[in-house]
């Protein structure tokens, strides 16, 4: 790939100097104008596949929207434009505006209609801006649909159908689709679209990155109700101060745990499903700040940029493939010594559950050790 030497120096300096597997596949069909569908885990390794190529075909001389990405939730958007800014640092003129539901409107109709080279948001405040004449689409040439299993579980179809009323009459727009996973209604959101015969990037269920992260499982004879509960407080009372995801299947199980982890003047805070982006945004600054260094959530992906010491499964998942998806984060960097550790009890479930999840991963857990606070 022949890139811009200043947008290269800017990718080493970042720190991607090994291309992943879906970085290595989709970076040079981008860069060829290919529209694409795309299965990857979140996290930098996957912005940057569709960031790099947009910046490298940026027409910087040209005062006009040409990229416009869209994605779940705030801070998603958040790290793909803080990403962007930090690859383009040694390139001069790059435009770029974060547009995400909770800030000033009018702040943002401004910057909006200073034309920024790339558009980067939550689909209610983009489609409100083009609304009000704010965003010009007429010279898009990459739209960007990331994290598209959420969007559209959100109500994204119907958006993507107005937003595609706006792009250029006369000209091609190269559209991506990046999803944790490709199902039908993926599918038929290219027909939405419009995509030209997309070329689909599939990526194997145990091909996700779990480099670098240590598994663990711990045994929980379940005699007494409560015991699993104090397995868990005994952990977390040896390992202070430490940032902690926990995963629950259920919410009740996620409000009990919180609720009883609190009363022992540990800092944990839950994260529903269905909080409002406002709230949800709140939540997951007291936790990247420390406030509260133990999240526990039931979201099978919580995309964050942070990095994460430990990640609990207190339940583990029923489906295999989320636990990959629930360790994303300590996984991001690939160097990064993460740890996992799993609760298994005495039900036939939990070990059939867990041998199903080292068979997926070609992964063996041993025993939790004695001395995880000196490891971590």
């Amino acid at each position: 790939m022949r890139l811009r030497p200043e947008l290269l120096r800017g990718i080493l300096n970042y720190g991607l100097d090994r291309p992943s597997s879906v970085q290595q596949r989709g970076i040079p069909l981008l860069l060829k104008g290919q529209d694409v569908i795309a299965q990857a885990k979140a996290g930098k390794e996957k912005y940057a596949t569709y960031c790099i190529p947009i910046l490298q075909n940026m027409e910087l001389q040209s005062i006009r929207t040409q990229a416009l990405i869209i994605t779940s939730t705030n801070e998603t958007a958040g790290q793909i434009y803080r990403l962007i800014l930090g690859l383009s640092t040694l390139m001069h003129h790059v435009e770029c505006m974060l547009c995400i539901s909770g800030g000033n409107i009018g702040d943002d109709v401004k910057k909006a209609q200073k034309r920024p080279h790339i558009i980067i948001g939550t689909p209610n405040r983009i489609c409100d801006l083009v609304n009000l004449n704010a965003i010009d689409l007429s010279y898009l040439k990459m739209f960007i649909v990331d994290d598209a299993e959420h969007l559209l579980i959100q109500g994204f179809k119907e958006h993507a159908i107005e937003l595609r009323k706006n792009f250029p009459k006369t000209t091609i727009v190269q559209t991506i689709i990046f999803s944790g996973s490709v199902n039908t209604e993926i599918m038929d959101l290219t027909t939405s679209l419009q995509m030209r015969e997309p070329v689909r990037i599939l990526v194997k269920k145990n091909e996700q990155n779990l480099n670098g992260v240590r598994h663990y499982y711990l045994y929980v004879a379940m005699e007494r109700s409560d015991w699993k509960f104090e397995a868990l407080a005994d952990l977390l009372e040896s390992i202070k101060n430490q940032t902690i995801i926990i995963y629950c299947n259920k919410e009740s199980t996620m409000d009990s745990i919180c609720y009883k982890l609190c009363e022992r003047d540990l800092n944990a805070i839950a994260l529903y499903g269905e909080v409002g982006s406002s709230q949800r945004d709140s939540i997951l600054d007291k936790f990247k700040s420390g406030k509260n260094n133990i999240l526990i959530t039931t979201e099978v992906l919580i995309d964050i940029d942070l990095s994460v010491q430990l990640v609990i499964h207190f339940e583990l998942p029923s489906k295999p493939e989320d636990y990959g998806k629930r360790i994303t984060l300590v996984s991001a960097s690939g160097s990064y010594q993460g740890v996992s550790i799993s609760f298994v009890t005495s039900k036939v479930k939990d070990m059939s559950n867990l041998r199903a999840i080292e068979s997926l991963y070609k992964i063996k857990m041993p025993e939790m050790p004695i001395n995880l606070p000196e490891i971590l």
